[in-house]
């Protein structure tokens, strides 16, 4: 598939940075006119020292942000409510972060390239970018030591136990993620429940709930790195691509505040190439992919589910203990699975439904699939097929869904076993290393399990 540069070309905002944006309904920007978009890189915070400006600058902002009225678009309360606040007052676009759905990433990479221009101007350095906290590296597993200094703007006192104190740590399970998957839905899904919500809720505190976690300031680099993982995952090839087949995930607009205090609307096609119409790339990242909605009907290819077999749990509770339950296959269940394994257009997951929480505990569980009774748990096994956590407004408000890819599983295990096994592992921070031991706070029911076959499927028009 050839991607082409979108024909939306717009002038130069205030900072240099080019996006398609309306002020609520007034255009910015002359469709006609193409200007030289200012490159921005957004660097790896292992590679920082305390001093480093890009830190230096970033305290200055919310030092100067949080003396600012909570009505003020541009101060660090505002800026927070974006995400979600705990606050009743309804101001413009408060509570409006999207998770557990396709506008994960493209919402993210708008709010934090606004945020970013902002703190551009209220530190006045036009040089500023989001540095990213890259934690799937094993020296940076800890809290950035800039952000645990108790005299800066950087730190916040509400974060999960020793995390401040630089003895708590993520484990490798938590960072764990996979960009192989072609299904935009699929790996947007993965990374959300997985690294995405993992780091949130092993940092805990603040960060720990959708309504508070833009209020530490730890959330931006984390979220940086999680935009980052958009960018790789998409270059990779023609064939990762985003959903520019679907009006549905194109036309919708979302509403944040630029460095002036002004309303503005994006879309998701006004975010698809960070550096041609944002300014920014990652330190370190492949060339960028090239797409645009322009492209007449997106790519060749879409993605369909269906549901192979469902089974009902009950009378279950996830606690601070491991959980396992089984799901057996019938013959015809077998044969069908045997299939897909073989089929190198399709892929199956394990989805479990119906997960409730009235406290969604700060904690992650790792998930095995067909791990014999008596073998060690390995998370870099075959039977390991990733981790979870309860974070985001779905899974704290409502009951919540989560997938796992367990192609390598069941073909480890062989596709004639009439029973398998699925076991739940709960872990809280690493302290010192060592696991700690995880409080689920209240009890986590599930009550269904499916197993799900995802095909990609070529479309006639092309």
């Amino acid at each position: 598939m050839k991607r082409e540069i979108s024909r939306r070309n717009f002038l130069a905002t205030s900072t240099g940075a080019v996006a398609s944006v309306t002020l609520l309904g007034t255009s910015m920007f002359d469709a006609r006119a193409t200007l030289a978009v200012p490159s921005h890189v957004r660097r790896d915070l292992g590679g920082m020292s305390p001093t480093d400006t890009i830190l230096l600058s970033y305290a200055k902002a919310i030092r100067a942000m949080k003396t600012l009225p909570n009505t003020n678009p541009l101060s660090w309360c505002y800026q927070a409510a974006i995400h979600g606040t705990l606050l009743s007052d309804h101001m413009t676009a408060w509570n409006t972060c999207h998770h557990y759905d396709r506008f994960f990433w493209p919402w993210h990479r708008m709010y934090l390239y606004w945020f970013e221009r902002i703190i551009r101007k209220i530190a006045d350095d036009q040089n500023w970018a989001l540095p990213y906290w890259d934690y799937a590296s094993p020296s940076q597993r800890m809290l950035p030591a800039p952000f645990r200094d108790s005299t800066s703007p950087l730190y916040v006192a509400n974060r999960g136990p020793h995390w401040n104190d630089g003895t708590a740590s993520l484990s490798p399970e938590d960072v764990h993620y996979s960009l192989v998957l072609q299904s935009f839905n699929a790996v947007n899904a993965l990374i959300q429940q997985g690294v995405h919500a993992s780091v949130h809720k092993k940092v805990c505190g603040l960060m720990g709930n959708t309504a508070t976690a833009a209020q530490d300031p730890i959330f931006f680099v984390h979220h940086s790195n999680i935009d980052r993982l958009w960018d790789m995952w998409l270059a990779q090839g023609s064939a990762y691509a985003n959903p520019l087949h679907d009006g549905t995930w194109k036309i919708p607009k979302f509403t944040f505040f630029n460095e002036d205090g002004h309303p503005v609307e994006m879309s998701a096609c006004d975010v698809l190439r960070a550096q041609q119409q944002l300014g920014y790339s990652y330190e370190g990242e492949p060339p960028q992919a090239s797409e645009s909605c322009l492209e007449l009907g997106g790519p060749p290819w879409t993605f369909s589910e269906k549901v192979l077999a469902q089974w009902p749990i009950t009378n279950v509770e996830w606690t601070d203990k491991m959980f396992s339950f089984q799901i057996v296959l019938t013959d015809k269940l077998k044969e069908q699975i045997a299939l897909v394994l073989i089929h190198k257009n399709q892929t199956l997951f394990l989805q479990l439904d119906q997960v409730d929480a009235d406290n969604p505990p700060c904690l992650v569980w790792s998930v095995f699939v067909g791990l014999p009774g008596n073998a060690s748990v390995d998370p870099q096994g075959a039977s390991f097929v990733g981790t979870f956590a309860l974070f985001g407004s779905s899974h704290e408000s409502a009951s919540a869904k989560f997938i796992f890819l367990i192609n390598s599983a069941i073909a480890a295990m062989g596709t004639n076993t009439g029973v398998v096994a699925v076991k739940l592992i709960p872990h809280g921070a690493l302290i010192n290393g060592n696991s700690s031991p995880p409080d689920v706070e209240s009890p986590v029911p599930i009550r269904r399990a499916s197993l799900i076959v995802e095909t990609k499927k070529t479309n006639k028009q092309h």
